[in-house]
């Protein structure tokens, strides 16, 4: 699936079980979309690969529903809408990466791709983007997070929030990125 498609109603209304797997790792998936699919009868969900916080990949089924159900409860709880374009600053891969999507699909807002091969340690090419994208919103884990405190990077002016999540929040590194001007909320 190409990650254009994630913001439009053609992805979030289709029956189709769509699998997001991270290609840098292997994975024995062979066949699970259609067991599923035919043995199991899911439809209308993402099935993913998730260790949580730690420990061996485990394939996860959410519905498309429950995904736009969070969205629009994220989005009434920001106060979120069209104007809030979002920089994909996760994977599309990551709960939180395709959340970003279905935030944008139910807010009919814009979405610009963070191109690069790997996260640089001073997030330089990542606030470059926001920037030169003029994003209000994006996503985050705390290790990215982390990488923008210890490097003193400030926070672009347009950046409306931070969504953080996929991992243990410390409070201190919030307070920390808050005082450089990362908008932070604490997601799950």
């Amino acid at each position: 699936m190409e990650t254009a498609q994630l913001a439009t109603a053609s992805y979030w209304e289709s029956g189709k079980i769509d699998l997001r797997l991270n290609p840098r790792r292997e994975f024995a998936a062979g066949g699970l979309l259609e067991f599923l699919s035919e043995e199991v009868g899911i439809r209308h969900s993402v099935v993913m690969a998730t260790s949580g916080s730690s420990g061996d990949p485990k394939f996860v089924v959410l519905s498309k529903e429950a995904l736009l159900a969070s969205a629009r409860a994220v989005a009434a709880h920001l106060d979120l809408s069209a104007e809030d374009s979002w920089l994909a600053g996760l994977s599309d891969f990551h709960v939180g990466g395709l959340g970003m999507f279905a935030r944008a699909y139910v807010t009919g807002a814009a979405v610009t791709q963070f191109e690069r091969a790997t996260w640089e340690r001073d997030g330089g090419s990542f606030v470059r983007a926001l920037r030169d994208c003029e994003a209000r919103w994006t996503s985050l884990t705390p290790t990215h997070l982390h990488d923008l405190v210890i490097h003193k990077v400030p926070a672009p002016a347009s950046l409306g929030g931070v969504l953080l999540g996929g991992g243990r929040i410390d409070p201190v590194l919030v307070d920390e990125a808050m005082s450089r001007g990362w908008p932070v909320h604490a997601s799950y």
